[in-house]
């Protein structure tokens, strides 16, 4: 992926970080680009302040408390019972 396109999409997730890869591909399509979906989120992945932290915390929020941690510190007591 050369810089140009690197920048391009820099600058669209900067203007809206609600827009996901699938239409930030689709624009760059639109402008000639063809770049992968997968190389668009690596590249947002690779810039944090690209990443969309309204919606982690809104899954944060509604997301229900797991109990994996004291479910495995049970079963591993209890295995040396």
């Amino acid at each position: 992926m050369s810089f140009a396109v690197q920048k391009r999409i820099y600058d669209i997730r900067l203007q809206d970080p609600e827009k996901s890869k699938y239409e930030i591909q689709e624009e760059l399509r639109r402008e000639g680009i063809f770049s992968g979906q997968s190389a668009i989120q690596n590249f947002i992945n690779r810039h944090k302040e690209l990443l969309n932290t309204q919606h982690h915390k809104r899954i944060k929020k509604h997301r229900g408390t797991t109990r994996l941690p004291e479910l495995r510190l049970q079963l591993s007591l209890e295995r040396k019972i």
